[in-house]
């Protein structure tokens, strides 16, 4: 087994070469909250190592803790190209966190309007409620 450290470093320099030589799972954890390696990729600002996982691994689904997906990582650092390669893929757009919130809302709650705009142009659901009643389209119009 890879040192943890050693793929996180090779994820975060973009170092495909390195992660071509571990192989490392997309869904070893990496952190907190159950973090697993294909979110620390989603939340990197450029896309070559979530590019190695999408296309070494097919779940995009994999979900940490509290139900957030690559694709919510994306959309909470505002990374339109990782969202962009991660819908392109295959990803769920309405996909839930435990509290209800899809990467619609939290793209409308972090005030992120490029992926905003772009998962409108997606198809996302602006009505959809998370578990406190409130729906991307409402957060949106208040920010």
């Amino acid at each position: 087994m890879n040192n943890i450290k050693q793929i996180i470093e090779a994820i975060k320099k973009q170092d495909i070469q390195k992660l071509n030589e571990y192989k490392p799972s997309p869904e070893q954890e990496c952190g907190c909250q159950k973090m697993k390696l294909i979110h620390l990729a989603a939340s990197q600002s450029k896309v070559e190592s979530l590019q190695y996982f999408v296309e070494n691994f097919q779940n995009l689904e994999i979900t940490d803790s509290i139900g957030r997906t690559p694709l919510h990582y994306a959309i909470n650092y505002g990374l339109i190209d990782n969202a962009k390669l991660l819908i392109q893929k295959g990803a769920n757009i309405e996909a839930q966190t435990l509290g209800g919130d899809t990467p619609l809302i939290k793209s409308a709650l972090l005030k992120r309007k490029e992926c905003y705009q772009y998962l409108i142009s997606k198809g996302a659901n602006k009505q959809h409620q998370n578990l406190i009643g409130q729906s991307a389209e409402q957060i949106q119009q208040y920010n």
